[in-house]
């Protein structure tokens, strides 16, 4: 996806969506329906729909844009809560009700762009200013318009202190409650519930990062009495995105649901070392994007760099046939990962097989067409026979589920084979002999298109997988190679080609049409473009295999940069 670049259109022309890092949240006993307990400030980071009301206890299946999911909430007047500020839709009859229509990935905001109705707050600073933060910020996209349906409206609540928002995407629309003591750091919270992020205290690796007072595991309990759901982390199944973070605008404060009547209460959570945490509403953290980024990423692979740390940008990463070596280097920490994976004579495929946002080492080997994957979440090797020797493997995720699929394109018929994670195949016969197979999102509805670039005229043959129509752009000559991306701010990749010949970016922009060239490279370097700055937009990039140097030029500000990382005969693998 394309991010919003600061200081350049506004938020009610193009928009910045977020992700979700969910939460299994399992009951707890509470109170009658509206007891009232006292009301928490926000400053603790405890916003909340019903400020000091505690509801009945209930738990049942929910559909969030993480899947399908059991979750324990609060009913208060008839309205199903999580965690105090999410308002939950009615539950399902169970795990296998099919009556509510709609799966994870429909409850997620449709190619990441958010429609506001411009009613209510929609003018109001709180809520402009955070649309501008998230937008600046993340890969999302929010766009004025829409009076029913699917939009988001901004309402201002008559309880000065509620703060509350669905969760995720609603095709009946949505509302976002606003008090008067709501702030822009609440805003913000609340709108990263709405494009489906829970809190990140929740999270169920949390337990080696903080502390909570809840009478467990010696500590005293120090939560308001009904309010103990607030704590609960999500289950097993549950998916945690990047680095615990305690710098998160989704994280609780110290004095969230405190029992201020106990002295010898001081607070409900605390860091391992017993200090004090402060709920942070200033500004998104580096996490808070990369997380929200991730889970609408995974609609296309070509809009996710190959981020094997999570920070949002490309990682330097090479792959030595010599010894079958991957030397990964993280551009968060600076360290290198070394891992042996394959033989000579295999290609690299590195992908997103296992649905957590972030790429497994993994090759392809031609002569047996074996896929053989090591899985970044568990670890575990996977081998898959998929293709023969003569074809191209092409992963990517065709059917929208977040897993990139095994997949090929055989050029002696022109046919694609892909394998879905299900088990299901398909077989479609799209290009030729001597073309380059490049699949990507050409028309923006977050799946991989098939497509080929046919060297002998330059045109680029596109199959469209939202209506099955098909293309012809002509750009590029014999010689150059292909290389679709974001370079620009456009809703679909756009066409470009670099010319080995002179070192020469040609880019087509797909929204506009305008086109723009750019030197950058010489004659034997291997082009190597990704976002490697997380601003949403594609660099240009080579890998200069004499020196083992990667050169890189930000495509928007003219930076550039020149890397040592890597040797003669390594293979990058950005």
């Amino acid at each position: 996806m394309t991010k919003a670049r600061a200081g350049t259109s506004s938020w009610r022309s193009f928009a910045a969506v977020g992700v979700v890092a969910p939460m299994l949240v399992l009951g707890c006993t509470a109170p009658e329906d509206g007891e009232d307990t006292p009301v928490p400030s926000l400053a603790a980071g405890t916003e909340e729909a019903f400020p000091g009301r505690i509801g009945e206890a209930r738990t049942g299946w929910f559909e969030t844009p993480w899947g399908r999911t059991e979750l324990s909430y609060q009913l208060i007047d008839g309205q199903p809560v999580l965690d105090g500020d999410i308002r939950l839709p009615p539950p399902l009859s169970g795990p296998n009700d099919r009556s509510g229509g709609v799966s994870s990935l429909s409850s997620r905001w449709p190619n990441g762009i958010i429609i506001v109705e411009n009613s209510g707050l929609a003018s109001d600073s709180r809520v402009t200013q955070a649309i501008q933060h998230w937008e600046d910020r993340s890969s999302l996209r929010f766009v004025m318009g829409g009076t029913s349906g699917n939009r988001i409206k901004f309402v201002a609540a008559t309880n000065a202190g509620q703060c509350d928002s669905a969760l995720g995407f609603r095709r009946d629309g949505q509302t976002i409650n606003l008090g008067a003591n709501c702030t822009f750091g609440n805003t913000v919270h609340e709108i990263g519930h709405a494009i489906g992020l829970f809190h990140e205290q929740s999270r169920s690796d949390r337990d080696a990062f903080v502390t909570v007072n809840d009478g467990k595991n010696g500590t005293r309990n120090c939560i308001q009495r009904g309010q103990e759901d607030q704590f609960k982390k999500f289950g097993g199944d549950g998916i945690t995105l990047g680095p615990y973070d305690l710098g998160s605008i989704m994280h609780y404060g110290s004095s969230a649901f405190l029992n201020t009547t106990d002295p010898l209460c001081s607070a409900t959570i605390t860091t391992k070392a017993g200090g004090t945490i402060v709920a942070q509403r200033t500004a998104l953290s580096g996490f808070d994007v990369a997380g929200a980024d991730a889970l609408y990423l995974t609609w296309t692979n070509f809009r996710r760099p190959l981020d094997y740390d999570f920070d949002g940008k490309a990682d330097l990463a090479v792959w030595r046939p010599s010894d079958a070596n991957w030397f990964i280097k993280s551009s968060f920490s600076g360290s290198v990962r070394q891992v042996r994976w394959g033989v000579q004579t295999d290609l690299p495929v590195p992908a997103d097989y296992d649905d957590d946002f972030l790429p497994d080492v993994a090759v392809w080997r031609p002569g047996t067409g074996e896929w053989f994957v090591i899985e970044s979440r568990s670890g575990r090797r996977v081998t898959t026979q998929w293709g023969t020797a003569a074809d191209v493997p092409v992963p990517g995720d065709y059917d929208g589920d977040g897993f990139a699929d095994r997949a090929v394109w055989r050029p002696s018929d022109g046919n694609w084979f892909i394998l879905f994670r299900n088990g299901t195949t398909r077989i479609t016969e799209w290009g030729t002999a001597g073309d380059v197979p490049v699949p990507a999102d050409y028309d923006g509805d977050g799946l991989l298109d098939l497509a080929v670039w046919r060297r002998s005229t330059g045109n680029w043959h596109v199959l469209k997988s939202s209506d099955g129509t098909d293309t012809t752009t002509q750009w590029g000559t014999a010689g150059d190679v292909p290389l679709p991306g974001y370079y620009s701010r456009g809703r679909g990749v756009d066409f470009a080609v670099w010319r080995p010949s002179n070192g020469n970016w040609f880019v087509l922009q797909n929204e506009d049409g305008a086109t723009w060239q750019r030197e950058w490279g010489v004659k034997d370097d291997l082009p190597a473009p990704g976002d490697f700055n997380d601003d949403g937009f594609t660099d240009l990039a080579v890998y200069r295999p004499l020196q083992g140097n990667w050169f890189i030029l930000n495509t928007q500000t003219g930076t550039s940069s020149v890397t040592r990382f890597g040797n003669f005969g390594d293979v990058p693998v950005p």
